[in-house]
Order: C-alpha cells, then structure tokens, then sequence
C-alpha cells in the first residue's frame, strides 16, 4: 500500500518539474510545520500561529511566482483564518476531525473529480496520499515543495556539494548532492529568526 504512494509522488529535480495546468494547490499545514528546523523550533517554543503564519507567507511569496488559481493551506485546527496574500487558511475544526478528513472529502466530491488531476496536494501523510491518489490527485512531499520555494524564490539558497566515492585505482563518478538552505528562506521570507 505505501509503495503504491511512494511512486506517486511528484518529484522536484528543477524549478521546471513543477507539474502543468495546475488549479489548486493544498498544503497539510500540520504536517508541514516540522520539515524546516526553524519552523520546528517555532512550533516547539508554543508559537503555533506564528509557524502558521509563517507557512501562509511562504507559500504566498511562491505563488506570486508560479500563479495557481487556488491555494488554501489547511491546519487541524487554527484560529487564524485570514486569507494571506493568495493563500486562503483554513481550519479542518470544526467540521471535520482532521485535515486528513477534510483533504479526502474535497477530493472526493463529485464536482471535484476532474479537478482532481489539477491539484496537488503537499503531505508526507502516506496513508493519506494513497486515499488521495485513488482520487486522481497529484502528491508532493513537503520537502519537495520547500525546494521549489528556494528554486522559485532564493535560488541563492541551493548549494552543490561533490561526493566522492572511495579511493580505487580507477576514476569514482562525482556524484553532487543538492542543499536547501529552508532556514534562511524562512528568515527572508517570512523575517523568522529562530
């Protein structure tokens, strides 16, 4: 069941692997708090509505690049449902449980079926992305997304390290290693310091 989701999800290699003719993006907001260590810090010290915001401000900075229609960035539960720049918050409580609840009955609704292959949606959730893959949704991991926010916003933020295999007599292939700094988008973006 979990490598059915595990090759659906979309990866990121490049700003261009962004997927075509995308409407809608949702964001597990929850599952997104603990991906960047500043966030995480921030979420530790009791300043969930800051983290919150925080995610909101990101995701809209990157889509003032990209220009999806819709993006709604959705927290179990949350009192701070201020639209923010083109990210709509929103709160699974009260109607629903959970966010996974609330992912699954959007996808899910008889209006959305077609749209569902236009939207993707940012969880590490396995068991939520094979419930929402049935659906027809499109998957990324959240660290995959925070790369593209560094590749569409702070390209300066992407290091290349060269690891070499062991020393042979014969020539080992370089192989590169690509890093994120997430921290200092966090700071620059969202003027977090943690």
């Amino acid at each position: 069941l979990f490598a059915e989701a595990q090759t659906g999800y979309v990866t990121i290699n490049n700003r261009e692997d962004w997927p075509r003719d995308i409407e809608q993006v949702y964001l597990d907001g929850n599952n997104m708090m603990f991906v960047v260590n500043s966030l995480r810090r921030l979420c530790l010290n009791r300043a969930g509505a800051k983290t919150e915001r925080a995610l909101a401000e990101i995701a809209s900075a990157w889509n003032e690049q990209m220009h999806i229609p819709n993006i709604e960035i959705i927290f179990d539960a949350t009192r701070q449902l201020d639209q923010i720049g083109s990210v709509k918050v929103s709160s699974a409580q009260p109607t629903h449980r959970t966010t996974d609840d609330m992912l699954v009955e959007i996808a899910r609704k008889p209006e959305n079926r077609e749209k569902n292959k236009r939207t993707v949606i940012i969880t590490s959730d396995r068991a939520l992305a094979v419930l929402l893959q049935r659906e027809g949704c499109l998957l990324m991991k959240p660290y995959n997304w925070f790369a593209h926010c560094v590749m569409v916003l702070t390209p300066d933020l992407i290091r290349y390290e060269e690891l070499t295999g062991m020393k042979t007599e014969t020539s080992t292939p370089t192989t590169v290693k690509i890093r994120y700094d997430f921290d200092e988008l966090v700071h620059r973006v969202a003027n977090i310091d943690i």
